[in-house]
Formats: structure tokens, C-alpha cells, sequence
């Protein structure tokens, strides 16, 4: 009697856990049914969620955190494009304030740029006979310093817009120059005729 009554008791072990797994499955489902109901209700399922962002966007504009990074600076936009030279531009320099940017170019000329607003080109400076190699500030923010293939270094006032000074010792293309940072106004050049020049702003 024992031996026959294990099985009974194992079926009806298992059509209990059946009975169980129904209903936990049905009251699994009328929960979700019911959550599906209230978030219906209250404008919360998808398609109600992006409905109501649809319209929350036409009553107010996006925060600042979703329109983007804030910008610091203040150019008109993140990135703005000097256009006039006629040639490749192979140098550009800052003003010790930031506040006039100066580009070399194989046209022969130095142009002056506003680093803000327009970036308005509001200079020209020719004298060149050849590309002009590299350009700099000395650190009074109105001179300009520029070597060129036309074998020569030249000093330029940016407040006038005239050439000061034009050397011409070296006998092959100048292809760097730099000013003094400190200290009384001296520059270096460089050339293909494997000769480094000092030079003082002050000499005739």
C-alpha cells in the first residue's frame, strides 16, 4: 500500500506546482495588465511618453545639457574660416593678446585678422618677392617679424601698416626666424645658406 501510494502522492505533488506556476503566470499577467492600464492612464507607455515630449518641446525649449556643450569662447561659432589669401598658408601666429591673429602665405603677402566677432581681414602687408616661410609677434603686440624663399628677413609696425626694417645678408632662402621673448628686441633667422643670424631690432 505504501509502494502504490508514492506515485499518487508525487502526481498530485505536481499538479500542485502546476496549479501554483497558473496562477503566479495569472497574476503576473494582471499586474501587467494593470500597469499597462495606469500607464496608459497616465500618458506613460511609449508612444504616450514621446506624444508628451512632442508637446512639452513646443510649450519650452530643450535645457542647455541637451542642446549641446555650452561654449566658453567667444567666437561666433566653434569654428570660423579665414578666407583671402591666394596662395597656401604656411604660418600663423596670435598677438601676445590674443586679440589680432597674423598669417603667412606663399601669395607673398601678411594678412591681420580680428580673432572675434567677423574675424574681419583689416590689414595687408606686401614688400615680399617670395612665399613668406614663417611669421611672429615680437612681445610689444605691434611689430611683426617675417622670413621668406626672397632670402630676406623682414620687421613690420602693425599699427601703420608699413615695412621698418628689411635684412638681406642671407644668400640663400630664409626659412625660420624668431624674436627674443624677453629682454631688449633680438631675433634669430635661419637659412638654406646653413647660416644662423642674430640680428637687433635696434641697429641700422
Amino acid at each position: 500500500a505504501q509502494v502504490q501510494q508514492a506515485p499518487l502522492q508525487l502526481l498530485n505533488n505536481g499538479t500542485r506546482r502546476q496549479q501554483q506556476q497558473q496562477q503566479s503566470c495569472s497574476s503576473r499577467a494582471a499586474a501587467a495588465a494593470s500597469t499597462g492600464n495606469q500607464r496608459q492612464a497616465a500618458g506613460t507607455t511609449p508612444k504616450a511618453v514621446a506624444n508628451n515630449l512632442d508637446r512639452l518641446c513646443l510649450l519650452r525649449p530643450l535645457p542647455s545639457v541637451l542642446q549641446g556643450i555650452r561654449r566658453t569662447s567667444n567666437l561666433l561659432a566653434p569654428i570660423m574660416q579665414l578666407a583671402g589669401h591666394g596662395g597656401e598658408v604656411l604660418s600663423m601666429r596670435f598677438s601676445p593678446d590674443g586679440q589680432v591673429a597674423a598669417s603667412a602665405s606663399a601669395d607673398r603677402t601678411l594678412l591681420l585678422w580680428r580673432t572675434y566677432d567677423e574675424c574681419e581681414n583689416f590689414m595687408m602687408l606686401r614688400g615680399h618677392k617670395n612665399a613668406v616661410l614663417e611669421v611672429h609677434w615680437f612681445t610689444n603686440g605691434e611689430t611683426l617679424l617675417s622670413c621668406s624663399a626672397d632670402k630676406s628677413v623682414r620687421c613690420w609696425d602693425t599699427e601703420a601698416g608699413v615695412q621698418v626694417k628689411r635684412l638681406s645678408e642671407h644668400t640663400a632662402i630664409v626659412n625660420s626666424c624668431c624674436p627674443l621673448q624677453r629682454g631688449p628686441p633680438l631675433f634669430v633667422s635661419g637659412g638654406d645658406d646653413c647660416r644662423v643670424k642674430v640680428w637687433d631690432m635696434r641697429s641700422k
